[in-house]
Order: structure tokens, then sequence, then C-alpha cells
């Protein structure tokens, strides 16, 4: 099974990545996603009786929408019996059918062939307008070991429940438009009013969607189904809420948030400065409620897969393509400081020695952290004929103390888990020892060039005496990986 070390699912809900749901995990004990807080019951008639008797109240009378309520359900053992009660966050998309987590269904109400969920499921709106499941339309596939998918697949999350009767409240407004960056949102949330009981407190929250993060970096577009959200303050029981639009409508259905414990090891990974909350969200954008299409899922274009695999970002605190864009920025930007630096010493008298050699860049990785990139210099070849000893050096190796530029290249993250590339020059002093006699007679020959700067920088390779025009310098790649050299 794949570590469990990265992200944590909220509610219900963990991935093997470390995935906390909205309001801790899955429903369901020794399911692979993790626990979420179950209130035990010393019987079945003891568990129907804590969900008959849940209360929803709202945090803001003015600000308490009727059409979000709290979803509740028996999970049973193995053998039918230790039975608890959930809880997540549910929400009407007709009058008598409520979304919600897929991972807020018990497993073995998921079964065409299961038990029937009346008397194991119900939903609390405001007032107390309580009502009871009649049938579970639709569970999206989740995968993990019991299907033999693979862990470190995301899943859509979400799922279709119809009601015993009609709910008096009007059903949210849906778009498929997406969740653009930085788009502010809000998440009608149920949070948990009692430790002893699994009623409910309405509180909605204000947020805003961010893409291009390590998290997932896929969710580059408005319409990946995996969006991730910034300072939600989504906690334990929140699983299955509406992310809504300043209108009112429906963006998304939050599922899951980094856990505490990824800050952490990010933070001993990047370069990182006070990172904060992020959370996970299934975007609307690929999903179709029942009447509004064949398919609960809908791949709408090519942004909406079923699963997609964290072959990036924090599946392997690895960076994304987005960060190797971003390198790819800073070696452009060095290789015109490059070019601006070589005509620096040409003009400059106080460069005359190495006014003669021709430089090119060397990429090398600092020992001190894998995520920094060290750009130096190294000579290519020299002119013969304009080169000069130092006083007392004719006839013997040369041995030229120079002023070198050298660029540094950090990899980090923004407080919002955005890859951050910045690139500082400084120069650095260095000598530079090859045989110009023994250069100017083969043609050829090696040179040794140090500098006792930190971290200490080293070339050994050969040099040439220039032939012909200057070529064009060579592309500075930057990879995303650990350099070799």
């Amino acid at each position: 099974m794949a570590s469990r070390i990265l992200l944590r699912a909220t509610g219900l809900i963990c991935v093997a990545l470390g995935l906390t749901a909205c309001g801790g995990s899955s429903f369901e004990d020794g399911d692979a996603r993790g626990k979420v807080p179950q209130f035990p019951a010393e019987s079945r008639a003891a568990a129907h009786r804590l969900l008959e008797e849940t209360h929803l109240v709202c945090s803001d009378e003015s600000d308490c929408p009727r059409n979000v309520g709290l979803v509740t359900a028996i999970v049973l053992g193995e053998d039918g019996d230790q039975p608890r009660v959930g809880r997540c966050t549910g929400w009407l998309v007709a009058p008598d059918v409520i979304a919600t987590n897929s991972h807020c269904i018990p497993t073995d109400l998921k079964s065409k062939l299961g038990p029937s969920c009346a008397d194991r499921l119900n939903v609390t709106f405001r007032d107390d307008e309580r009502i009871g499941c009649a049938e579970i339309l639709h569970a999206s596939d989740l995968g993990g070991e019991s299907s033999g998918v693979e862990s470190t697949y995301l899943h859509a999350d979400f799922a279709f429940v119809r009601l015993e009767k009609k709910s008096a409240a009007e059903p949210l407004a849906r778009s498929h438009e997406g969740l653009a960056d930085e788009l502010p949102v809000r998440v009608l949330k149920v949070d948990p009013l009692s430790e002893d009981k699994p009623d409910g407190l309405l509180k909605p929250t204000s947020c805003r969607a961010a893409q291009n993060t390590v998290v997932v970096p896929q969710f580059s577009t408005d319409t990946y189904v995996h969006a991730t959200l910034i300072d939600c303050q989504v906690i334990s029981g929140n699983s299955g809420a509406p992310v809504v639009d300043a209108e009112g409508i429906v963006r998304a259905i939050v599922w899951g948030s980094v856990s505490p414990d990824t800050k952490r090891k990010v933070g001993l990974v990047y370069e990182t400065s006070g990172l904060r909350d992020v959370y996970f969200a299934t975007n609307w954008a690929c999903v179709r409620a029942p009447g509004e299409g064949d398919e609960y899922f809908q791949a709408t274009d090519a942004s909406c897969e079923a699963r997609t695999k964290l072959t990036a970002g924090l599946s392997g605190l690895e960076p994304s393509a987005y960060l190797q864009t971003r390198l790819n920025e800073a070696a452009a930007q060095i290789h015109q400081r490059l070019r601006e630096w070589k005509e620096e010493i040409k003009s400059g008298s106080n460069q005359a020695p190495i006014a003669s050699f021709r430089w090119a860049a060397a990429v090398r990785k600092d020992e001190t952290t894998k995520l920094r990139r060290l750009v130096t210099v190294k000579p290519v070849c020299v002119d013969a004929a304009t080169f000069r000893p130092g006083a007392g050096q004719e006839g013997t190796p040369a041995r030229l103390d120079v002023v070198l530029r050298r660029w540094t290249v950090r990899v980090g993250l923004d407080a919002e888990y955005r890859p951050l590339v910045s690139v500082r020059p400084r120069d650095y002093a260095a000598t530079l020892s090859f045989d110009f006699e023994k250069l100017k007679q083969d043609g050829k020959g090696d040179y040794d060039l140090e500098a006792p700067m930190s971290p200490r920088s080293c070339h050994q390779g050969e040099l040439s005496t220039c032939e012909g025009p200057e070529l064009p310098d060579e592309e500075i790649v930057l990879p995303a990986g650990t350099p070799a050299g």
C-alpha cells in the first residue's frame, strides 16, 4: 500500500497520500481512506434514535441556507454490530435529491445488492426538517485497495441520495464553468456542534480557488476535476459541503485538506514562508446531477478525468511541470545575464586577463539542498593572440586571480504552495590555473578553476585556443529534478 504521509481528506476520507476528509475520513473503520469522528451506540435501536434526534442550528440566522443540511449515517461493524453514527454535509440538487461525498456513504449501502438505506441515513435541514433516505442513486468510485486501484490516485468524490420525500427548500443552482484562479467562493459547511451527539452548526465560510499549486499541479485550468482552495477553515464533518460563487451557484464540492504533518514535511524540503491551509474539492464542471445527463461523471474536456495519478506535487514531494516552467524562465533570464556579463568583462579594463577567454555556463547543484541550483561560469577557450601572462609568470603555468559571476537559483513555495523561483547574481574571487605555453604548443590543455566561496566551487576541464568567431551560447537547462553535477 502506498505511504500515507502527505495529504488528508477533510470530512471522511484519507487517500494514501495522507489526505484527510472534511470531517476526518471515510465512515468505515479499516478503510484505507482514514478515520472519521463517529459516535458509538449500544445498539442499532440506539443508533437510530441518534439519527432521529439530530439537530441542525444556525451560526447566523441571516446566513443559514435552508437547502444545506447535516448528513448522518449508521455504520455497522463486519458482523452487523458495533453501530456508530458518522456525519457529513449535504445539499439539495432537487427537491428530493441531495449531493454529498461518496466517502460519506457507508460502503455496504453503495452496492445495488446491498441493504436499504432507509433507517440508515438521514439529512437534517434547519428548523428540524429531517428526511430519511429512499435510495443511493450514485456514489463515485474512490478506488483504493478494495478495487485494486493504487491509492496514489485521486478520485472524483461525490454521491447522490434520493430522499423519501421532497424538502420544502429550493435546490441550489449549479454551474459547469469550473473554478477560475483566485475566484472568491464560500463553503456552505456544517460544523460539529457537540462532542456527544452528531448535531451540526451551519456555518458558511469564505475562501478562494488557487490554481498552479504543487499540491495538485494539474489544476491549472478552470475545469480540472480536482480543485484546490485556500483558507476555507474546513474541519471535521464538512465533507460534501457545496462550494458556491458570489451568486450562490455551486462550483465544486469539498472533500479534503492538506494535513498539518504534510505542511511540516513540505517545510523541511522546500524553502517556504508560512504555508497556509489548502483544501480539496471535486470540480462541478465534471459532475452531472440526476436528470442533467446520461452519466453522473462527464468528461466535458480533457481536464475532466475520473481519477488522477499524482505523479508530481506532494505525492512524492517532487517538483511539478509548473515548477519546470518557472525554472525554464529562470534559465532564460540567466542566459541573458550571462551575455551581459561577457560584454561587461570585454569592456572593463580591470578584467583584462579574463577578457581573452570565452566563457560558458556551468550548472551545479548545491550540496546543502536539492532545491537550489548554482550557475557559475567556466572557461571554454583562450585567445592566444591577446592573452598576456602576469608579470613574473612568463614561461611558467599561468595562475590568474579573477573575479567571476555566479547566479543562485532558489526553488521554494509561497504561502499558497505555488513554486517560487528567484535568481540572485553574485561576484566571487577565483583562481584560474593552466599551462599557457603547453596550450599554445598543443592547442589544448587542462585547467583548474577554484573559488573559496560557500559552497566551494571547483571546475576542472579542458581548455583550447580560440579559433574563429564566438558561437552563440548554448541553452541553459535547469532540471526540476536534482542535478547530477
